[in-house]
């Protein structure tokens, strides 16, 4: 495939008509349908964020196929979605249903663990997958069938180690889902944190499914006590990593003094979380120990950004993340990949979905990948929880950028 016909393709996707330099067509064209397969947590630990992801992957095809339209192209977008419940095996065969309905590229799953249960039978079946949440540094591997439209954890875990620095944090204690997104984003905020002279200790790791948190908080309180003896109250924070499943911790750690008297951290996977806020215990648990947590997202709220958060949350009523927004540029990055690959071997698609997220600039900005097949370009802005009459809602206090040849920095 050149890489004018890519160009040209990419022109008719932002609009841009062309067809008077082309001349008047003859006859009319015949007509394609593109297929493309979405896997979102539309139930299991990560629900509360999977209504936005498929909300935004329905209004990136309804753009796709509105801009095709008013171009002149005769092709349309199909999508096929599969829900994962948030669970590695419920994926796997997800993603062989999408197959065998001759899906080659597909957005999604969301979790890392997912996509590491998938990753080599999509390799071995030529089908390309295009992540919007997936962020564990072990699935950064060049040459692979897995392309991501977000950083790495390892800029993640630049960012929180920031954000404790400047909280006057020195010795953290963490509460960790025990999967490869929650170990590498713990191992990777840990190495940036320690690199400045703070501690983070042993911790506690949970399982995928864990409600019960009573024995994690008995015990993570003692901690806490001992390490606020040593280091002072306001030197001691808890690094909370895990999805919805932050409702029942912090609603089994909220009559514990002990644990509501130091801050409390989070991360991408309960940033903006509804779950958090729809409950009052676990919302006010929040206030009171200031949690606070990065995800990422964009540095400005542009008017195409504003434009389609209240179209997304017209369909879900609850606000979307930048992992939402990453759902919908890869979309549009899947469907311009198949329009201008159309049924090549897998090795072109791939090679088409690369040049294509290059020249890209889409709602969360340029899309760019490292060698990795990850996102470039890193912003994280900063969450937390406050209390507004009864009702509780997050508030934006921070944004740290983190570009790969730049050190980064709060903006």
């Amino acid at each position: 495939m050149k890489h004018g016909a890519i160009i040209a393709l990419l022109l008719i996707f932002t609009g841009i008509v062309f067809s008077g330099c082309l001349g008047q067509q003859t006859s009319p064209l015949a007509s394609k349908e593109i297929v493309i397969g979405a896997l979102v947590p539309l139930t299991g630990d990560w629900s509360s964020k999977g209504q936005n992801f498929s909300g935004a992957i329905t209004l990136a095809v309804q753009d796709v196929n509105d801009n095709l339209a008013s171009s002149g192209s005769p092709d349309r977008v199909k999508l096929l979605v599969e829900d994962t419940a948030t669970d590695p095996d419920v994926a796997q065969e997800k993603i062989r249903n999408l197959h065998d309905a001759g899906v080659r590229v597909v957005v999604g799953p969301a979790t890392s663990a997912e996509i590491i249960a998938v990753k080599d039978w999509a390799d071995q079946h030529g089908m390309v997958i295009i992540g919007y949440a997936s962020t564990s540094p072990a699935l950064s591997i060049p040459g692979d069938n897995v392309f991501r439209l977000v950083p790495d954890d390892s800029r993640q875990g630049e960012a929180m180690a920031a954000f404790m620095n400047q909280s006057g944090i020195r010795v953290v204690i963490p509460v960790v889902r025990n999967d490869t997104w929650g170990t590498n984003l713990l191992l990777a905020t840990k190495n940036r944190f320690e690199k400045s002279g703070g501690v983070i200790t042993a911790g506690y790791p949970f399982e995928p499914g864990t409600r019960d948190y009573a024995p994690i908080v008995r015990n993570l309180s003692i901690d806490v006590a001992a390490a606020q003896h040593q280091y002072g109250t306001g030197a001691v924070g808890v690094y909370a990593i895990g999805f919805d499943e932050l409702v029942p911790l912090f609603s089994s750690a909220a009559n514990d003094p002990v644990l509501g008297s130091v801050r409390w951290f989070g991360s991408d996977g309960s940033a903006k979380a509804d779950a958090l806020v729809k409950n009052a215990t676990a919302a006010r648990f929040a206030v009171k120990t200031g949690f606070s947590a990065p995800v990422y997202g964009v540095e400005k709220e542009t008017g195409s950004v504003v434009n389609l958060t209240q179209r997304i949350k017209a369909i879900t009523g609850s606000e979307p993340d930048g992992y939402s927004l990453a759902a919908y540029d890869a979309t549009a990055i899947a469907a311009r990949s198949l329009m201008v690959s159309r049924d090549a071997p897998a090795d072109q698609l791939k090679k088409a979905v690369e040049f294509t997220a290059d020249y890209y600039y889409g709602i969360t900005g340029w899309t760019k990948f490292v060698a990795s097949g990850d996102r470039a370009y890193a912003v994280y802005p900063f969450w937390t929880i406050q209390a507004h009459n009864g009702t509780y809602a997050w508030e934006r206090i921070a944004t740290y950028k983190s570009d790969p040849d730049q050190p980064g920095r709060f903006v």
